[in-house]
C-alpha cells in the first residue's frame, strides 16, 4: 500500500498515530465548497473504498467512518513509529512509575470541546470506564482524577507498554457520554470532539464533509475549510480518480506508482509508504519463465 499526495494537498499535515490521521492543510482549488470534485474544491478530498454507501456512523467505540478517530476526536499523546518519538498532544506531559505500575497524565489547560465545554480529566476516566466495558486495557486496575488536570492510570501488574495503551485511546466528552443510553450502538450522528474537524456540514450515503472545530486548541493548524470523503469502491476506481485529480489523499495499493502517477506530474505528484500494518513483498512472476539461470545437476 502507498498513500499519494497530489496538488491540492502539498501542505496537509498527518496528525495522528496507528494509521491515524487528523488533516491540517491548504488546498490550492477555487470555487464553492460543497462541489463534488476535488478539482473544484477547496476541501482535501479522500476517497474511502471500503463501501459503497455511508452510513451516519461516528461512534469511536464502534468503529465509526473514515476520521472519526483523526479528525473529530484526538488522544493525549501520539507515538510515531517512523522515528520512535512520542508527542504530547491532550496531554502536556506524564510520570512512569518505576516500577512500571502506574502512569500518570498533566492534562493541557485550555482545550475545549467542540460544544465548547471544558476538557479535563473526568472525560479521560469515563472513556476508560467504557472502553473497559468492551473488553480493552485488561491491565488497568483502576483510572483516577487527581484534579481537574491531572488523571492517575494504576496498573494491575507491571506494564511498560501501559503508557502508549493508555495515551493512545481515543478521548470522549464525560457530559455526552456518561450517561448516553445503549452508547455502544449509538451511531452518534452529531459527534462532539476536540479534533481539528469535527462539524459534518453534509452527509450522503456516497459522500460526507467535515468542518472545522470552532473551538480548536489549534487554530492556526486550521488551513483547509474542510475534509471530503467519497465512497469509490475498488482499487481501480480509486487510482482513475487519483490520476484524473478527482481526489487528494487516497491510501490504496497503486502498481507502477513511479510510472503510472508520480511521472505524469511529477512536481506535485508524491507518495510514500505508510509506517504501521504495512507490507513490502516480493513476488515471483508466475506468467514468465526464468531466463539467465544455470541449473546444476547432483
Amino acid at each position: 500500500m502507498k498513500f499519494l499526495r497530489s496538488r491540492r494537498l502539498l501542505a496537509a499535515t498527518a496528525l495522528a498515530v496507528t494509521g491515524a490521521l487528523a488533516l491540517s492543510g491548504c488546498s490550492s482549488g477555487g470555487g464553492d465548497p460543497s462541489s463534488t470534485s476535488a478539482g473544484g474544491s477547496k476541501y482535501v478530498v479522500i476517497p474511502n473504498e471500503a463501501v459503497a454507501t455511508f452510513e451516519r456512523n461516528f461512534n469511536p467505540f464502534s468503529g465509526g467512518l473514515e476520521l472519526t478517530g483523526q479528525a473529530i476526536y484526538e488522544r493525549m499523546l501520539i507515538f510515531n513509529p517512523a522515528d520512535g518519538t512520542t508527542t504530547p498532544w491532550l496531554a502536556t506531559e506524564w510520570e512512569v512509575a518505576d516500577d512500571a505500575t502506574s502512569v500518570t497524565f498533566h492534562l493541557r489547560e485550555g482545550v475545549k470541546w467542540s460544544d465548547g465545554e471544558a476538557f479535563d480529566a473526568q472525560d479521560v476516566v469515563t472513556t476508560f470506564k467504557l472502553a473497559q466495558e468492551l473488553g480493552g486495557h485488561e491491565y488497568l486496575e483502576s483510572v483516577e482524577a487527581v484534579d481537574d488536570h491531572t488523571v492517575t492510570f494504576t496498573f494491575n501488574r507491571p506494564y511498560s507498554p501501559g503508557l502508549w495503551g493508555t495515551g493512545e485511546q481515543i478521548l470522549v466528552p464525560d457530559h455526552i457520554w456518561a450517561d448516553k443510553p445503549d452508547w455502544q450502538s449509538d451511531t452518534n450522528e452529531t459527534p462532539v470532539g476536540t479534533g481539528p474537524y469535527t462539524e459534518v456540514l453534509s452527509f450522503q450515503t456516497q459522500s460526507y464533509d467535515l468542518g472545522p472545530n470552532p473551538h480548536y486548541w489549534q487554530p492556526d493548524k486550521q488551513k483547509i475549510p474542510g475534509v471530503r470523503v467519497v465512497a469509490i469502491p475498488g482499487n481501480d476506481a480509486v487510482l482513475l480518480a487519483a490520476k484524473n485529480g478527482d481526489v487528494d489523499w487516497p491510501t490504496q495499493f497503486f502498481p507502477n506508482v513511479e510510472e503510472s502517477f508520480v511521472a505524469s506530474n511529477p512536481e506535485h505528484h508524491h507518495y510514500w509508504f505508510p509506517t504501521v500494518a504495512s507490507t513490502i513483498m516480493w513476488q515471483m512472476n508466475t506468467t514468465r519463465a526464468p531466463s539467465g539461470c544455470r541449473q546444476s545437476r547432483v
